[in-house]
């Protein structure tokens, strides 16, 4: 199957809010969020990037060749913490169907963009219990940086 990555615009607002239940499923939330603050927190930031448009950012849309969307992901820029340097970061990305090389379509689109801006490196964050998502990132060439870790109070 095909797959064409053009940019989101307003149109795609209830596509992407349909994905979003995927990103805050139970096998990888955070047991201090609930899955209607995820949903909630997410569809906001997202609505917000669509609305701006803005040059630092990349928001995309995959459409298969049966002109339905498939997936999106969003990235902007980020500066690296100890030398200042920007860099690509992903933050969101999902597909509504596994296989297809959608992930995959979206995922070059944003290493693309970002070597284009002249980044020398882009990054994501995963949650741990996303194992499958790990392995994706893991044969497209990412590496564990960092771990986080948070205690509720």
């Amino acid at each position: 199957m095909r797959v064409t990555i053009r940019p989101a615009t307003p149109d795609d607002v209830t596509f992407i809010e349909m994905l979003l239940p995927r990103l805050a499923s139970s096998s990888v939330r955070p047991p201090y969020y609930t899955e209607e603050q995820m949903i909630a927190g997410t569809a906001h930031h997202l609505r917000e990037a669509i609305a701006r448009a803005a040059g630092d950012e990349l928001l995309i849309v995959a459409i298969a060749d049966d002109l339905k969307p498939v997936g999106f992901l969003w990235a902007n820029t980020d500066r690296d913490y100890f030398t200042g340097e920007l860099h690509g970061y992903i933050e969101e990305v999902a597909v509504s169907q596994d296989g297809g090389g959608f992930g995959r379509a979206l995922m070059e689109h944003a290493e693309a963009w970002a070597r284009s801006r002249g980044y020398r490196y882009i990054s994501l964050s995963v949650r741990p219990a996303n194992h499958r998502a790990k392995a994706f990132y893991a044969r497209r060439g990412y590496g564990l940086e960092v771990e986080r870790m948070l205690k509720v109070l």
